[in-house]
């Protein structure tokens, strides 16, 4: 038998990321089918190859190093919208997880390919570097990603995408200690994704408005905001964010002195975040658990 070509080894390597492609865009899709992306997810929509959320997180667990892979790959052979498009499909998958260290890194690569596949795709992957400084705590890079991704979503005319910068820049200010200015960004995007028809995306921001308040000891209107949010979240089975907002409602009620229901909510909680694998939500959760009564 001949020994294996240079053009075997591209033939191969082009089949890989052809075949992991779609499966990850559906895995993604089954985790969160809710949120909007710029890659076209048509197929990944109708696919059938995940019976369960279950079944694609614990797909992205044994495929995420071969998807990392493939990102790489793509990006060495010149493949760019395959290599930003990969990166695109384990963003839900990372939010759960908390991996920041493989996020930032594929993502850097995937930000290489994207500088050559428009405004849109290479704001695509700045804004979500962004979102990933702003959990490591790195707040001056992340503000400086997310401008970056803001003058190029506004380059391209995509309302979406600069909205939901907007949602991260909110977070970048209360990160920064100024919530008046949180408030501001998160207004302006909630409006921006209601003229957009994107109700999950109001709903979002809402949630924004709601720890600004939250973050000026404004218990009350925090609550307006927080409650609508993860009534909303719980009603359309959005698990993951109702346990991200859960987790500010607590802190309202509690501040509200309602600790009573504060702490019901806060058990329920942790079994949600362990249900869909957020394994660090579900521990930083626990933390909060320690009973808070009303002083009389």
């Amino acid at each position: 038998m001949s020994a294996p070509t240079l053009d075997d080894t591209d033939r191969v390597t082009g089949e890989l990321i052809d075949t992991y492609l779609p499966i990850a865009q559906e895995a993604d899709h089954r985790i969160n089918p809710r949120r909007w992306r710029l890659a076209d997810y048509s197929a990944a929509e109708q696919g059938s190859v995940f019976r369960s959320y279950e079944d694609a997180l614990q797909w992205m667990d044994s495929s995420a190093s071969i998807i990392r892979g493939c990102i790489r790959i793509a990006n060495t052979l010149g493949r760019r919208e395959e290599s930003w498009q990969y990166a695109e499909a384990t963003q839900s998958f990372f939010r759960v997880r908390k991996d920041f260290r493989s996020w930032r890194i594929s993502h850097e690569v995937a930000e290489e390919s994207a500088r050559g596949c428009g405004p849109t795709a290479h704001a695509r992957m700045l804004a979500s570097l962004g979102e990933c400084h702003i959990w490591l705590e790195d707040i001056g890079v992340a503000e400086a990603y997310l401008q970056r991704a803001r003058a190029l979503w506004i380059k391209g005319r995509h309302v979406l995408g600069e909205a939901s910068c907007l949602e991260a820049l909110c977070m970048v200010e209360m990160k920064k200690g100024n919530p008046p200015k949180a408030r501001q960004h998160a207004s302006t995007a909630r409006d921006m994704f209601s003229g957009q028809a994107r109700e999950r995306g109001v709903v979002l921001a809402t949630r924004r408005v709601g720890e600004t308040y939250l973050a000026e000891q404004d218990h009350r209107q925090a609550l307006k905001s927080l409650e609508h949010a993860y009534d909303w979240f719980r009603d359309t089975g959005d698990v993951y964010q109702q346990v991200r907002t859960g987790r500010s409602l607590v802190a309202a009620l509690r501040g509200s002195g309602r600790s009573d229901e504060a702490n019901r909510v806060l058990q329920d909680l942790v079994g949600l975040a362990e249900s869909i694998g957020a394994h660090t939500d579900a521990e930083e959760l626990s933390r909060m658990t320690k009973p808070v009564t009303t002083e009389a």
